[in-house]
């Protein structure tokens, strides 16, 4: 699915319209054409609910959150995203051993975090 019209500045072009009404298509593909989705515009972030009509006014009068190209929140699957990037296992955490080391350091933080701050809130024992 083409989702250039995303990096467009101008949302007045017709490209962006369009792309628009396709993501509104996709994303109400199997829903209720009266339900609500999470609007992905600058300011409902994917975090307010809303109609279609709706969503589309705010795609053109705020934009589309920047980042927001695998629409996880609209339907489109993790395995249908093909990264734009050149994939060179770099920042893959399957590349890194065993990731025996992951266990270690969430224990690290856990223990820095009740050794300070978590007394400093009011909870804990004698402290």
């Amino acid at each position: 699915m083409d989702k250039s019209w995303m990096q467009l500045n101008n949302r007045m072009l017709p490209d962006f319209e369009k792309g628009v009404k396709d993501f509104l298509n996709f994303a109400y593909a199997n829903k209720d054409p009266q339900s609500k989705i999470p609007c992905p515009c600058m300011h409902c972030n994917n975090f307010f609910n809303q109609r279609r009509e709706v969503v589309a006014k705010h795609l053109v009068l705020r934009g589309i959150v920047k980042g927001y190209d695998r629409w996880i929140y609209h339907g489109e699957d993790f395995g249908s995203y093909s990264h734009k990037y050149n994939d060179d296992g770099a920042g893959n955490i399957s590349n890194v051993g065993d990731n025996d080391f992951i266990p270690e350091m969430i224990g690290d933080v856990a223990t820095g975090f009740c050794s300070s701050g978590f007394f400093l809130l009011g909870f804990g024992g004698d402290r």
